[in-house]
């Protein structure tokens, strides 16, 4: 009787460590993080960015990263900041320009001419995060990890554009509000149609020029379609990475240092860097392809800036009466960005 007591005995201490060593695997489960991005994982400009995030998360292996890209029920452009607020996805990388209303002040940063380096601005986009609580205020009640500026905009056209004044008479491609305004003031035309409608609209004539990126030219393979490109890095798109504050607040100090690493002015830089190259592979390809490119730059492009003053700050007095402080941030904007 007493070796079958011990027997028991036994058997409950050996099922006891057995159920301790499980224990801690269930412990260590990954964290899942969701993140809903503007455009194809396999697109550069997401590879780059986002991408990195979630091989750095990943790097950790205490995290499962799941992507949701265009055609996503999780993935709205106009609705990434809502989503990520509802506690739908964890994470968004997304345009400010998509979201209207939401970001009034924000977009202040894609005025025309603020800035002519965008990877140089978005650093100073940074710093104004940070400094000015009427920028970050947009973003509540989601935590703002990052904000970066995508490369200038230029004039890719499908005939000879020497100059903002030789717009006029054409019907341009346009998504920016600043642009749209500099455009109908130098005679031109506007044509309001997404970025993804440039190719057939420019293949077919029913456009005589887009105002958009090198990048999209390469994106939108609308370099198939223009010949002609006017380089004056008109605006410089926001762009942000925003997370679901209460997420954030849920994860190991780990992660939490991981996603930390991608909220500085350096990270923004980084961001912001990847439109650089593949800004470079497509005036390469416009080179290959024999386009002709005009380059506004120096104290003609300053000049352009002064000339179309006014129309900014008409929406800024417009904004004002809306009771928003849109010429105070403007102004701190710009003074960050020459900085």
């Amino acid at each position: 009787m007493k070796t079958k007591r011990l027997a028991k005995h036994s058997f409950a201490a050996i099922a006891l460590a057995l159920l301790c060593s499980v224990a801690p695997v269930h412990a260590q489960e990954k964290t899942k993080i969701s993140i809903a991005i503007i455009a194809a994982p396999v697109a550069p400009t997401v590879v780059g960015t986002v991408g990195e995030l979630k091989k750095a998360l990943e790097s950790t292996g205490n995290a499962e990263i799941t992507l949701y890209g265009p055609g996503s029920p999780y993935s709205v452009p106009g609705k990434l900041s809502e989503l990520v607020e509802q506690g739908a996805v964890d994470i968004a990388f997304g345009v400010q320009q998509f979201e209207a209303g939401r970001f009034p002040l924000n977009l202040l940063m894609a005025e025309p001419f603020v800035v002519d380096d965008h990877v140089k601005g978005s650093r100073a986009y940074m710093k104004a995060l940070r400094n000015i609580p009427e920028i970050a205020a947009e973003y509540r009640p989601n935590r703002v990890l990052n904000v970066a500026l995508a490369s200038g905009e230029q004039i890719h056209a499908r005939r000879h554009v020497g100059s903002v004044d030789e717009l006029k008479g054409l019907r341009v491609m346009v998504t920016n509000p600043g642009m749209m305004a500099i455009v109908r003031a130098a005679g031109g035309n506007v044509v309001a149609l997404p970025l993804p409608a440039q190719y057939e609209n420019l293949q077919k004539g029913v456009v005589d020029a887009a105002s958009s990126s090198w990048t999209s030219q390469l994106a939108f393979k609308t370099i198939e379609v223009t010949s002609y490109h006017l380089q004056l890095h008109s605006v410089a798109t926001p762009i942000y990475l925003v997370m679901n504050q209460k997420k954030y607040e849920s994860l190991s100090p780990e992660l939490r240092k991981v996603i930390d690493e991608f909220s500085t002015e350096e990270a923004a830089a980084r961001f912001s860097s990847v439109w650089t190259r593949v800004d470079e592979a497509a005036i390469a390809e416009a080179k290959k392809r024999n386009h002709e490119t005009v380059v506004i730059e120096g104290s003609a492009r300053d000049a352009l800036r002064k000339r179309f003053q006014p129309l900014t700050d008409a929406r800024l007095l417009e904004l004002d009466q809306k009771g928003l402080p849109a010429r105070r941030i403007y102004d701190a904007l710009v003074k960050q960005a020459s900085q």
